[in-house]
């Protein structure tokens, strides 16, 4: 999968950033086009553009060249039609011009004044043609007429008006300015967009794609999908939690499909459980009503087997009982104070020779001064699932019961030296119905439910249950309670315990 990265930056900071840019940028490079054409317009203005009004040399030559396009136009006389297309011709570069013979005038195109005229006429008569005569607003080039005809001896005036020269000039720079500082700003709102999509719009539509793609996943039933996004902007939590949410997602559907299969093995094998026992109180039952035991002692031994399978239902009913109710956080208890060494001295005096007759040895390990908050029932209860679970997986061990002191940790650890477990299996005994070996469980005996009410009697009592590898074989359980005060309490610890 692609990975998003942000490289540091925050969505909130990069939104900041474009935000300045699209502002800043096109005014920028607006001002700096505008700045150019300005240049551009104050340099025609103070150069005279096109004709060369700011220099007198310059309109010489310009003058000049205009006078010779009109001789060209009189050819051997004044003709208006053609001298009309040659006024056409200078218009355009705001040149007019006049003929004149002496103080009548042959010709003079559009736009010619009389003082114009007159300053052309003062040239004349300083003498020295070809001439140029300037006053603030107008330029004349004054030649006399080289041609033959009816135009020889004449002379020929070009005007230039700075104002329409410039004018013209400054109209055509102002366009181009124009134009040219659109287009900048045109450009750099399209590069700016383009910036902003990549540096924001990406940013945010990539992470948002991957968490719909995470969510169609999720939706469809594969709980398994991780975003995985790595960038440390604004989504990094979202999509952290939106993996969190599948990982529990997919935690629950374990559990679920786990407990569903706990309640399937559970009926099963409780039913297996109850069809042994009910055979075997069927078959005795009729054995009696057929007659088969016709002596009192066969019936007297056919009615203890009646009694001996009835107390296995019994028994089996009420551990059925107990798990479910614990499983429930419904069984009420009350935590007291116990004296936990003394508790496991009790515990091997009465029940040593009674555990030797079922096939295990029980003696007392190292004990050390402990108390802690016990519900008497409870404690009993689990105590006697973990013998009675060394009785039928580990015959002929010997279960070691010590008490160790730990500051704030009493626990009361019951040791076997039995053929153990495998190290897998460890993690699991506390599970429902679970077997390391299932067949030989099966040849054994036995609910499954033991050492899950184990574990669940210590939650209720606010302790743990841990399965451990005995040092040099076999399987310890370690049981470890709430700590209670040695000195200084009453018989009972947290008065209204009863859960």
């Amino acid at each position: 999968m692609s990975q998003q990265t942000s490289g540091g930056r925050t969505i909130r900071h990069r939104l900041l950033v474009s935000n300045v840019l699209m502002i800043v940028v096109p005014v920028a490079i607006a001002a700096l086009v505008g700045v150019a054409c300005l240049a551009v317009i104050y340099n025609t203005m103070h150069s005279g553009s096109g004709v060369g009004l700011g220099d007198e040399g310059d309109f010489y030559w310009t003058g000049q060249a205009a006078a010779e396009l009109v001789e060209k136009g009189m050819g051997s006389g004044v003709d208006s039609a053609k001298l009309d297309g040659v006024a056409d011709a200078l218009a355009k570069g705001g040149l007019t011009f006049a003929v004149l013979d002496g103080d009548s005038v042959a010709y003079r195109s559009p736009g010619v004044t009389g003082a114009e005229l007159s300053l052309a006429r003062t040239a004349i008569s300083a003498g020295g043609l070809p001439t140029v005569l300037r006053t603030s607003s107008t330029s004349v080039f004054v030649i006399g007429n080289q041609g033959r005809g009816a135009a020889a001896g004449s002379h020929i005036a070009v005007f230039g008006r700075v104002r329409e020269v410039a004018g013209g000039t400054l109209k055509t720079a102002a366009i181009a300015s124009g134009a040219a500082l659109l287009v900048a700003v045109v450009l750099a709102v399209v590069l700016m967009n383009r910036f902003c999509q990549h540096y924001v719009y990406d940013r945010i539509t990539g992470p948002i794609g991957q968490l719909e793609r995470g969510v169609e996943h999720v939706s469809a039933g594969d709980l398994s999908y991780r975003v995985d996004y790595r960038g440390d902007d604004e989504f990094g939590p979202i999509a952290r939690s939106f993996d969190q949410m599948a990982q529990g997602l997919e935690d629950a559907a374990a559990r679920e499909e786990h407990e569903r299969r706990a309640r399937q093995e559970l009926v099963a094998c409780i039913s297996h459980d109850l069809r042994s026992p009910l055979t075997s109180i069927r078959g005795y039952a009729e054995g009696l009503l057929d007659g088969i035991a016709t002596t009192p002692e066969r019936q007297r031994r056919y009615a203890s087997r009646i009694v001996a399978k009835t107390e296995q239902m019994s028994e089996l009913v009420s551990q059925l009982f107990l798990f479910s109710k614990l499983d429930l956080g419904d069984f009420p208890h009350q935590e007291r104070r116990c004296d936990l060494a003394d508790y496991a001295r009790k515990l091997v005096q009465k029940n040593a020779d009674d555990y030797a007759r079922r096939g295990i040895g029980l003696r007392l390990g190292t004990v050390e001064p402990a108390f802690a908050l016990a519900d008497a029932s409870l404690l009993e209860r689990a105590v006697t699932n973990v013998l009675d679970n060394a009785v039928r997986y580990a015959p002929g061990c010997t279960v070691t019961a010590s008490v160790l002191g730990a500051p704030g940790r009493p626990r009361l650890v019951l040791a076997d030296d039995g053929p153990g477990v495998p190290d897998g299996a460890l993690p699991h005994l506390f599970e429902l119905f679970y077997r390391d070996d299932p067949a030989r469980s099966a040849q054994k005996g036995g609910s499954g439910l033991g050492l899950a009410i184990v574990q669940r009697a210590m939650d209720a009592m606010g302790g743990t249950a841990r399965a451990l590898r005995t040092e040099g074989g076999g399987l310890t359980i370690e049981l470890e309670f709430s700590p209670a005060e040695q000195a200084g309490q009453g018989e009972e610890k947290g008065e209204g315990a009863t859960r």
